[in-house]
């Protein structure tokens, strides 16, 4: 009998027991389904926890104790298998070889020449500036015959010697983030450059409209991330006590589209397996992407770190100086107001401040119906064009033949079109940027992220780097909302640092004097003309991607 006991009990036992370990998918975000290639994320998953360690070390990835917990009666550790095996990102020591821009079509077509600080005029200031030649990539959302590209070359370009190449990325949309969709990097000894799975910036919409952008990217030394991210929120840093070591500053702006039963530990664990990191610095929570709050200055091991400017009436009339200035033909009565009651520190510090924040609100609820400024006369003959042209659909006048008809027939109604349009991209955001700039100095405001601010400090200089503060201004931490104009999204090429400049004038130069006192001496401070992209949630290292050689360098 005992035999046959045996014989009956021992399937029932390895039914029972099962493998020691199986990988499980981990759920995916309901919001952004497609961000996450199907079984990228997984979890080992163990009823004995201790057979976790050894899988883990069979499979030579990198096992923490720290990251096991239970899940549905099991123990687990996240399990993620980088999508390019071996890959290791060049961190920001690695000399800059190639660069990423995206540009606007019609502005850049068109030869528009007026300035607006859009990713047109940021290549136009810092190309003739780079240290030494280098390939440029520009992207333009048009199929564009080759004449007219290199017309706009040369004319934007006249004199930069740099080998500018046209990248068609196949969109009907600009997309100039650029940082935020590819990151640079070798594996073997092999250069590669991941590019992430879907491009949302925060809204789901956006997964299809950039689909074709980053379909373009093709060549074989991209490769697809399985894993949809936003790169102006991964940095990349060589650790100042051992070279050989990638330390990553990032923040959890792709959190929520990898699923919702990852801890922060594991969005880590994920980041640094996919980017071949080995160190990392959590900056969540403080900005919507690190490059607003930090810029690294690795040869010298050194990090800008952005906190909020206050209390500074200069830069706050100088911006109250910047939105009058817009509104010039006809100024809305909230301007009127805010221009009398911030006649002088002392007002505006003192017995003023309460109206001043009534007028801020004041402005806020109106400034959508502020009037455009815009010539009569040009608009009606810009209405008479496009009947006599452009059929039943108006957008047919940029679409390729149309706007093909226009650069080489119509080139006067274009420019002119351009130059109205610029106007009306001025007004898009700037007295929202403008009004967050004059609130945010007024004495009282809160700044509830110094303390964290203070504390990231710390552990930067623990690390061994030289941490230098830079203003931010105006905006709030964390995510949505504008987050202000940060001196700290630039960009180091070489020893030239590129920062971005809202135009405030004497103010802001007193910023870039400021710094230049504080950083070795041979570094050269260029600020570069940004204010369209600053108003728009971005700077200068956001429309800039890096391609970097295989080895440390200036």
């Amino acid at each position: 009998m005992k035999y046959l006991y045996l014989v009956f009990l021992a399937p029932l036992q390895l039914a029972a027991a099962g493998p020691a370990v199986d990988l499980v998918q981990a759920s995916l975000s309901g919001d952004f389904p497609e961000a996450t290639a199907r079984r990228a994320i997984r979890f080992a998953c163990s009823y004995r926890k201790q057979d976790l360690a050894p899988f883990f070390t069979s499979r030579q990835m990198p096992f923490e104790e720290r990251l096991v917990r239970e899940r549905d009666g099991r123990w687990c550790h996240v399990f993620f298998e980088p999508s390019i095996p071996g890959f290791r990102v060049h961190p920001d020591n690695h000399r800059v070889t190639e660069l990423f821009m995206d540009m606007e079509k019609f502005s850049f077509l068109g030869l528009r020449s007026a300035k607006v600080g859009d990713s047109l005029d940021i290549a136009k200031q810092l190309l003739p500036l780079l240290p030494r030649r280098m390939t440029v990539h520009f992207g333009l959302p048009f199929k564009v015959e080759a004449k007219w590209f290199d017309a706009a070359r040369q004319f934007h370009f006249p004199k930069v010697d740099h080998d500018l190449l046209l990248r068609d990325n196949q969109s009907d949309e600009t997309n100039p983030w650029v940082q935020d969709y590819m990151k640079s990097g070798s594996a073997n000894g092999v250069e590669r450059i991941l590019v992430t799975r879907t491009a949302y910036e925060g809204r789901e919409a956006n997964g299809d409209l950039y689909r074709p952008l980053l379909d373009s990217l093709s060549e074989e030394r991209f490769r697809r991330s399985q894993l949809s991210w936003e790169g102006g929120d991964i940095q990349f840093v060589a650790h100042p006590k051992n070279p050989q070591r990638t330390v990553m500053l990032y923040g959890d702006s792709a959190a929520t589209y990898w699923g919702y039963d990852i801890t922060p530990a594991e969005y880590q664990y994920i980041l640094k397996r996919e980017f071949g990191a080995d160190d990392a610095v959590d900056l969540s929570a403080l900005v919507p992407h690190v490059d607003y709050l930090v810029c690294a200055l690795p040869e010298d091991n050194i990090i800008l770190l952005a906190e909020p400017m206050r209390e500074n009436f200069e830069i706050a009339r100088a911006a109250l100086d910047v939105l009058m200035q817009h509104f010039d033909v006809k100024q809305p009565d909230e301007l009127k107001d805010l221009n009398r009651l911030m006649s002088s520190r002392e007002e505006a510090f003192g017995p003023n401040r309460k109206e001043i924040r009534k007028a801020i609100e004041r402005a806020r609820k109106t400034e959508e119906n502020w009037p455009i400024q815009i010539d009569g006369a040009f608009a009606r003959r810009l209405e008479k064009y496009v009947s006599e042209n452009c059929g039943r659909d108006p957008t047919d006048c940029v679409k390729p033949a149309g706007f093909n008809r226009l650069l080489g027939e119509n080139r006067q109604m274009l420019e002119d079109w351009l130059m109205a349009g610029t106007r009306l991209r001025e007004k898009e955001g700037l007295a929202r940027a403008v009004l967050s700039v004059i609130e945010s100095n007024l004495p009282g405001y809160p700044v509830p992220t110094q303390p964290v601010i203070d504390a990231r400090a710390a552990e930067l200089q623990a690390l061994g780097y030289r941490v230098i503060r830079i203003p931010r201004i105006g905006g709030r931490g964390g995510k949505g909302g504008w987050p202000g104009i940060s001196y700290a999204n630039s960009a180091v090429i070489g020893n030239v640092l590129f920062l971005p400049q809202f135009g405030f004038g004497a103010p802001e130069i007193a910023i870039y004097e400021k710094l230049r006192q504080q950083l070795p001496p041979k570094y050269k401070v260029a600020a570069v003309f940004a204010r369209h992209m600053l108003v728009r949630n971005g700077g200068v290292h956001c429309v800039l991607a890096f391609v970097r050689s295989g080895e440390s360098g200036p």
